[in-house]
């Protein structure tokens, strides 16, 4: 790869509040939010270079494929790739941003590449009938459409960031090999989340003091458990109960991540893995009026046991099985609930739109 081939300073609009130039600290591996015209921010950012560039790497496209990137915010990567695959090759960039999607088109036009373009909407609904080899999503998902699978050649490769319930996120290679994706590695990541069609963004999030059961039953939460992460102190105890957190989201369907306290409605007005003083999680079983809530270092039961036992449990089995984080989750991806290919025991299924998910925990050695 060229270098220098597309400067990244061309691809960037200004990513600072009171700026019109291109940051010295571009370069650095760091994300940097997209600023509007009129200084709001987007919910969208320029992400960390070599993490985008080791994924492109992961992605392998090769001399004249065709190649699809969703969320391709000002069209760097569009660009990179449309040199990977060539003149024979193409490359289609989707950008749901209006004001994204224009620059990325203009920034396209500059540089002459004529064998990529960019789309403007939202990209399972405006890439048509056509299929890929490769695609790559740079916003993290939590409602996978089955139009991910039905978009990928076979034997195509898909770079999916996926979000779970709570704060953890990894982004996954897949192949597809008939009408199933199967996961060939994993790492950990933490994306913007995709903006839906109306401009929104999916929180899952909840207020503690909304859910029924703590509302019923908050007067006699009377048993707790110190559970404090390798005994950590209250600031590091959070992101040290993140693998946890990711593994609990996997294996039980009453995962929840809540919220005590207020905090800022926007993306970039609390921490990214979130703030010890107002982030807890825990299981909710409704139908039972049970539940269980760990925050800051103990555990608390309302209402019946179950929760709170199950929590107890899933934590040992955690432990047991060497406190893997989602790294250690291989996936597989099927529409409307069809089994995958091959048999791999102890598999969690998990139903998002209209797909399925199903998690199995690789063998140590497979780890990364």
């Amino acid at each position: 790869m060229e270098r220098f081939k597309f400067p990244g300073e061309h691809f960037m609009p200004p990513v600072e509040r009171g700026t019109t130039e291109f940051l010295p600290g571009g370069y650095q591996n760091r994300p940097l939010m997209y600023v509007k015209d009129d200084g709001s921010l987007y919910e969208a950012s320029s992400s960390e270079p070599a993490f985008i560039f080791h994924l492109a790497q992961l992605l392998n496209a090769q001399d004249g494929q065709s190649v699809l990137e969703i969320g391709c915010g000002t069209g760097w990567l569009v660009a990179v790739l449309s040199h990977l695959v060539g003149a024979r090759g193409t490359v289609v960039g989707v950008e749901i941003q209006s004001g994204l999607a224009r620059q990325a088109a203009r920034n396209i036009k500059r540089f002459g590449i004529e064998n990529a373009e960019i789309i403007e909407g939202n990209a399972f609904e405006n890439v048509g009938q056509r299929k890929f080899d490769r695609v790559i999503v740079t916003a993290s998902m939590y409602d996978i459409p089955s139009a991910v699978i039905d978009i990928l050649q076979e034997g195509g490769l898909a770079i999916l960031p996926i979000r779970s319930r709570g704060l953890p996120e990894e982004v996954h290679l897949l192949r597809k090999v008939g009408s199933c994706l199967t996961s060939e590695t994993t790492r950990l990541c933490k994306f913007v989340a995709m903006v839906d069609p109306d401009g929104t963004t999916e929180d899952h999030f909840q207020p503690l003091d909304r859910n029924a059961t703590y509302r019923a039953h908050c007067a006699d939460a009377n048993i707790e458990r110190e559970l404090t992460f390798d005994g950590a102190s209250p600031k590091e105890m959070l992101w040290r109960a993140l693998p946890f957190t990711s593994y609990l989201a996997k294996v039980d369907a009453g995962f929840r991540q809540f919220v005590v306290g207020r905090i800022g409605t926007t993306i970039t007005s609390h921490p990214i893995f979130g703030d010890p003083s107002w982030t807890a999680f825990g299981l909710a079983y409704d139908r039972e009026e049970s539940l269980a809530v760990w925050h800051a270092g103990r555990v608390t039961r309302y209402g019946a046991p179950t929760a709170f036992q199950s929590f107890l449990k899933h934590y040992d089995d955690w432990c047991a099985v060497g406190k893997p984080s989602g790294f250690a989750f291989g996936l597989a991806i099927t529409a409307n609930g069809s089994a995958p290919h091959g048999g791999v025991a102890g598999r969690f299924r998990e139903d998002r739109a209209d797909v399925s998910l199903w998690w199995h925990l690789r063998p140590q050695e497979e780890r990364l």
